[in-house]
């Protein structure tokens, strides 16, 4: 049986490289270079982080 936890602040990166890995395709598109993806990202997930809280 598992047991759900809340997710520490050890767990950030690989929350991130998940949710990053997800919108890897429809990124590909923008023609953006690889570090404005990385900051759109990054800015994206954290509202995601900040609205779940």
């Amino acid at each position: 049986m598992y047991k759900l936890q809340s997710a520490r602040p050890e767990d950030e990166s690989f929350l991130y490289e998940v949710y990053a890995s997800t919108r890897v395709e429809e990124l590909a598109l923008t023609g953006w270079l690889e570090h404005e993806v990385d900051k759109f990202l990054r800015m994206q997930y954290e509202i995601q982080q900040r609205q779940s809280r």
